[in-house]
């Protein structure tokens, strides 16, 4: 399951909806460009949820971005979640058990702040995928 997420993941396509996701998040316009990316990691969370992907797997292969797009986009999720309240609710479960995990293993993990500079690197690091 994990090997196969992680190829749909970095897929040229997938890479592109990637880049255009990042680039609507870091400069706010938009943002709907980036649900796509909300859509895979809410299924992810499912995956977790339900056991068929077990969290620690998740989190050696997409902790990275799953903290990055849920920084990036917690705006955009909360107000579409004014709208739909279940919305991307099991990439918000997937995010916080990630968390979880990242901080048992390292408490001191720079992720974890993800300041301002860290995350703007990080997005503009995705905008660059294509290039």
């Amino acid at each position: 399951m994990a090997l196969r997420l992680d190829a749909e993941f970095n897929k040229t396509e997938f890479k592109r909806t990637r880049s255009l996701a990042a680039k609507a998040l870091s400069y706010h316009e938009n943002e709907n460009e980036a649900e796509d990316i909300f859509d895979f990691f809410d299924s992810v969370g499912l995956f977790v949820k339900l056991g068929a992907l077990g969290d620690e797997i998740a989190h050696s292969y997409f902790f990275h971005w799953i903290n990055l797009y849920w920084h990036a986009g917690k705006q955009h999720i909360g107000f579409k979640q004014k709208e739909a309240s279940e919305l991307w609710k099991d990439f918000e479960s997937l995010y916080r058990k990630l968390c979880a995990i990242e901080k048992r293993k390292n408490q001191d993990s720079e992720d974890l702040k993800m300041p301002a500079e860290r995350l703007r690197d990080q997005l503009q690091d995705e905008i660059d995928l294509l290039k």
